[in-house]
């Protein structure tokens, strides 16, 4: 944290993320497990967003869209990175990325047309 508040006048947005650094047992935290905690990285990216003015990001065990979604309108992170290993979530649904925007445009869609009434 102390570091993220001295370089916030040189960057715009920070990633919380942890894993693969210099110690190599940390790599169970780049590719988690079912053991893993869950949505592992958010209470420290909740940390970060109460400290600092810039934007700020999470990965980590977040599992789906909705998560992500709720994430950003609560408050707790400006953007959500989903992280899908090949073989897993895009070999199931490989049109999720369409679906979403599909989705997300449908949204802004009709936000614009109530909003006009």
């Amino acid at each position: 944290l102390t570091f993220i508040q001295a370089a916030q006048e040189y960057i715009d947005m920070v990633q919380i993320s942890c894993g693969l650094d210099i110690e190599h047992e940390a790599n169970v935290y780049m590719a988690t497990t079912n053991f893993t905690e869950h949505m592992l990285n958010v209470k420290y990216a909740k940390i970060v967003k109460e400290n600092v003015h810039i934007l700020v990001s999470v990965v980590g065990a977040i599992m789906n869209p909705e998560e992500a979604e709720k994430l950003i309108a609560d408050g707790i992170v400006d953007m959500v990175a989903l992280v899908f290993l090949p073989g897993q979530l895009f070999q199931k649904l490989p049109y999720l990325p369409v679906r979403e925007m599909t989705s997300i445009m449908s949204i802004k869609t009709e936000r614009k047309m109530t909003s006009h009434y």
